[in-house]
């Protein structure tokens, strides 16, 4: 699962440097390139993209 997602995301976003792994809870992982992260909440079956515009 994390694996199809890194690749899928990383396709898209071709300035993503760094994909990191929450290991502590499996539900959810981050892709960082500092502007975007996407946590995947497993309780409620959805996933939240946040952005952050560099200044």
């Amino acid at each position: 699962m994390y694996r199809l997602a890194e690749v899928e995301v990383a396709a898209l976003y071709l300035r993503i440097r760094e994909v990191a792994l929450n290991r502590g809870y499996q539900g959810c992982f981050k892709i960082t390139n500092y502007c975007l992260w996407i946590e995947i909440d497993p309780e409620d079956c959805r996933f939240v993209v946040y952005y952050r515009f560099p200044s």
